[in-house]
Order: structure tokens, then C-alpha cells, then sequence
């Protein structure tokens, strides 16, 4: 009889174990997040001369209009914004934090109408690579925004690198442009100048352009 027993008790073990151990949660081993810093070096900062030469704390632009706009410098300041990455396991958080800095100039208009502001980081090429990474400048003239990523300064192969820009009477050299919020139906571009900044925005579509007064 206990034989019996014993034999019949036998695979309610077993399934009772297999049950155990097939509800058992598998423990999610999740990396503590560090935090990391992207700086700007110096030579990223010397791209342009916003940040660098006090003659660039008053910008000028004349349009083939005859208006005149003038900016001043009111305020630089500079902050960290933050670029979380994480696993693939929904059940852990991030396991970095990476802080990039980002500096900002702020103009006043104090003749004519408009905004002009420039802001230099160290950020992911939205819209166009969101997995690399480039220090880009952006600057804000009027109602458009350009970006422009340090590595197509100097590039010569680069699809909108233009080489030699006539403003007045002055030739800028290894000029390139981009387009307002990389948009090419806007038909407006903003050229700019390494180890300067931007000398000319044009649109084309209202046939109206500005350029650099200095």
C-alpha cells in the first residue's frame, strides 16, 4: 500500500515543482545609471566668433530692401540637458545620463524688427542621424532657425558646401548653408563662414536677402 502511495505521489511532485519553478520571476539585474559629461572644447568654440570676440556682441545685417537690423548681445549663459540611455529591458531604467553642454548668446533688436540669437552644443543630429553625434551651431535670425554641424565645416564635398561668398566688397572663403529648419521647400538659406558665423540669409521664394554688416 505505502508502495503504492509512494509511486502515486511521485509525479504530483513533480509537477508541483515544475509549477513552482515556472512561476518563480527571473530577477531583472539592472545597471546603476552613471553620468557622464559632453563639454564643448575650445576649438569648437573658436568655430565661430560669437562667444569668442567681443565685436561680435553687436550683429548687422543690411537687406536689399534698405533695412538695416542691429543686434546686442543682452545675455550669454550656458546649461546641461540631458540625453538618457537605456537597455532594451523595459524593467530597468537608464544606465546613463549624458549631460551636454550648451552655451547661448541672446540679442536685443535695438533697430528694426526681429530675433537673432545663437545657440553652440554638444548634441544628437536631430532630423537627420539620430545616432550620431556632432557639435552644432544653431542660430535663430527672424522667423527661421538654421543648424549647422561642425562636421561640414571645411568639407568640400559636402551637398551644400559653397566655397567662395561675395558680401560688399569681401570674399568669404569655404562658405556652405543650410537650410531654415533643413526644409527646402522654404527656399530660405542661411550661409555661414567657418571661425566666423553667418553672412547672408536669402530666400529666394520672396526674393528678399540679408547680409552681414561689419
Amino acid at each position: 500500500m505505502k508502495s503504492i502511495l509512494a509511486k502515486n505521489s511521485l509525479p504530483i511532485l513533480v509537477l508541483f515543482c515544475l509549477a513552482f519553478f515556472s512561476c518563480r520571476k527571473e530577477i531583472t539585474k539592472c545597471a546603476e545609471m552613471i553620468t557622464t559629461y559632453k563639454y564643448l572644447t575650445p576649438v569648437s568654440i573658436e568655430r565661430t566668433r560669437y562667444f569668442t570676440d567681443p565685436a561680435f556682441d553687436t550683429i548687422k545685417f543690411k537687406s536689399n530692401k534698405g533695412d538695416t537690423l542691429i543686434f546686442v548681445k543682452t545675455d550669454c549663459d550656458s546649461v546641461w540637458f540631458d540625453e538618457y540611455k537605456s537597455w532594451n529591458n523595459p524593467a530597468c531604467g537608464p544606465y546613463e545620463n549624458v549631460k551636454n553642454l550648451q552655451i547661448t548668446n541672446t540679442y536685443k533688436t535695438i533697430k528694426g524688427e526681429g530675433i537673432f540669437k545663437v545657440k553652440h552644443s554638444v548634441r544628437a543630429k536631430l532630423l537627420i542621424d539620430l545616432n550620431a553625434q556632432d557639435y552644432v551651431i544653431e542660430i535663430m535670425f527672424l522667423g527661421n532657425h538654421f543648424y549647422f554641424f561642425e562636421e561640414t565645416f571645411y568639407d568640400n564635398t559636402y551637398e551644400h558646401y559653397i566655397g567662395d561668398t561675395a558680401v560688399g566688397d569681401t570674399i568669404f572663403s569655404n562658405s556652405f548653408f543650410e537650410y531654415s529648419n533643413f526644409d527646402i521647400e522654404s527656399k530660405v538659406i542661411g550661409v555661414m563662414v567657418p571661425n566666423l558665423g553667418i553672412i547672408t540669409i536669402r530666400d529666394s521664394l520672396n526674393l528678399v536677402y540679408f547680409e552681414l554688416i561689419k
